[in-house]
């Protein structure tokens, strides 16, 4: 009886560690999906709106890894990308939004 259980769980116990560590590693990657996007969005001159919610877009980001707990081996993933979005949202302050065309005045009767 007790060997058809070890029999069973033997296996169980070797892919147990590797499909947690992937769980880990995958629930990070997301997150770098999600910064690269911005990237990409911010390379091409976002307007003000748009500029905004990708400011929005980080800050969130941000939000999710402050409730993220990882054991102590994976932190310095997280650190890792705490840091990376912090590079973001300062390459999003740098980014001066395109001014709105002005639009071209009447001229002015002259007075006589």
């Amino acid at each position: 009886m007790l060997l058809p259980l070890v029999t069973l769980l033997y296996p169980l116990a070797k892919i147990l560690p590797p499909t947690y560590k992937w769980r880990v590693e995958n629930r990070i990657y997301r997150w770098y999906k999600d910064l690269h996007e911005i990237e990409v969005e911010a390379a091409a001159k976002p307007s003000a709106s748009n500029l905004k919610a990708l400011k929005e877009r980080v800050e969130r980001i941000e939000d999710d890894l402050v409730e993220f707990n990882v054991p102590l081996s994976y932190a310095s993933g997280l650190y890792e990308l705490k840091s990376h979005v912090d590079g973001v949202r300062q390459k999003l302050g740098r980014i001066k939004p395109p001014s709105k065309p002005r639009k071209p005045r009447k001229p002015r009767a002259q007075k006589t």
